[in-house]
């Protein structure tokens, strides 16, 4: 391909770059071109510039729980084994879901993954069935991504009519992570999570009280009526979940090293504007409790379905300011119209960083989380130009 655009031109031969977009096994095969130095030249793994997988089962494919056999060699199942994987991938066999030594940035491989698993009707359904709920029907939402790899959730199966291939929302995320300009990356620092009055009163009188919550993130540019870029719910069984322990120690302070969750990396387009000056994107956020304990029973005659600790949605406007430095407004849309005024979001000191994909130059800005349930939240917002 390069010889036939490039010719002899020297220049251009050595700007020739490609983009590669695959799916499921398409981008294991990618991933060996980029990784294993007996398929693929230096000279010809320096020519990919990003990669785009639908679907891929990153860290292998699991049936009933268990990793596919190295002796299944039917249809080549076997490479889907980690540890013929490993060898494939030049990697060890409990890190195939790496990019190892490649030294190819993972922040340019991005990871589609679908969260349906009852659409796909290969085998009749019994792939779906073997593979179980948390999946697309094929790979489970866990084994579809590549560790430190943006990532996005749609609730699409593996393949067919309603899959992940054919889908608005991948052709969306492709199209933005191959030609966008902006990256936005979201973390939750969950700060103060009150218990319902029963079980505070249950706390209060020595009972040892375990709770655990789901944390839910739905983000869309704006002018989009019928797709999201990503959307981890409930509903579609992919929500973030944490358990009180991970996040706050027995007297309730905040812990050193509480799992505050990353909760998307979108990639977005200031060409697709359409309205205003800034490029604008909504987040549905929701926080909610997944059930109590109290003394290792269920709190179950109060519990109240879908009652949230947090529910609102979030509309961001950035654009880079006339000082080179990001500018970052916001408006939580369930109290106040989108178009109406905004709040100027805080910067946050240089040297922060979010946990996740790395991006140069990134600024960070900090958005207050509230409710009068008790929950407290600092969303940190990262901004980065995308090449």
């Amino acid at each position: 391909m390069r010889d036939s655009v490039c010719g002899s031109n020297a220049q251009a031969r050595q700007d020739f770059r490609v983009y590669l977009v695959a799916h499921s096994m398409g981008g294991l095969i990618c991933r060996c071109l980029l990784q294993n130095p007996e398929v693929a030249s230096a000279e010809v793994r320096a020519l990919v510039d990003k990669v785009f997988t639908y679907a891929t089962p990153h860290n292998g494919i699991d049936v009933a729980g268990i990793n596919v056999p190295q002796l299944l060699s039917l249809n080549d199942m076997d490479n889907f084994n980690r540890s013929t994987m490993g060898k494939y991938l030049k990697v060890p066999k409990d890190r195939v879901n790496t990019l190892g030594d490649s030294g190819f940035p993972p922040e340019r491989l991005f990871c589609l993954i679908g969260t349906n698993s009852r659409d796909y009707a290969a085998a009749h359904g019994l792939s779906s069935f073997a593979v179980g709920s948390l999946s697309d029907g094929l790979v489970r939402i866990a084994n579809a991504y590549v560790e430190g790899a943006p990532r996005a959730f749609v609730n699409r199966s593996h393949s067919g009519y309603f899959g992940i291939v054919n889908s608005e929302e991948g052709y969306q995320n492709m199209v933005r992570f191959l030609f966008g300009d902006t990256c936005a990356t979201a973390q939750l620092e969950i700060t103060a999570l009150a218990f319902p009055p029963e079980v505070e009163a249950a706390r209060k009188r020595g009972k040892n009280v375990e709770s655990a919550y789901y944390i839910e993130a739905t983000v869309a540019p704006r002018g989009a009526y019928t797709y999201e870029l990503t959307a981890r719910t409930q509903a579609n069984q992919c929500a973030i979940r944490r358990g009180y322990e991970e996040l706050f120690n027995a007297d309730g302070s905040l812990r050193d090293d509480a799992r505050a969750p990353v909760l998307f990396s979108v990639f977005l387009d200031s060409g697709k504007i359409l309205a205003g000056s800034e490029i604008a994107f909504s987040v549905d956020l929701a926080v909610c409790n997944a059930g109590y304990q109290i003394d290792g029973a269920l709190l179950l005659k109060h519990h109240i379905p879908a009652e949230y600790l947090f529910r609102n949605t979030l509309v961001l406007f950035a654009k880079p300011g006339s000082d080179g430095h990001w500018q970052l407004r916001y408006v939580w849309s369930d109290e106040h119209w989108a178009g109406g005024s905004k709040t100027a979001a805080t910067p946050v000191a240089d040297g922060t960083r979010i946990i996740g994909i790395r991006q140069h130059g990134a600024e960070v800005f900090a958005i207050p989380v509230r409710s009068d349930k008790g929950f407290a939240a600092e969303l940190k917002i990262s901004l980065a130009a995308w090449q």
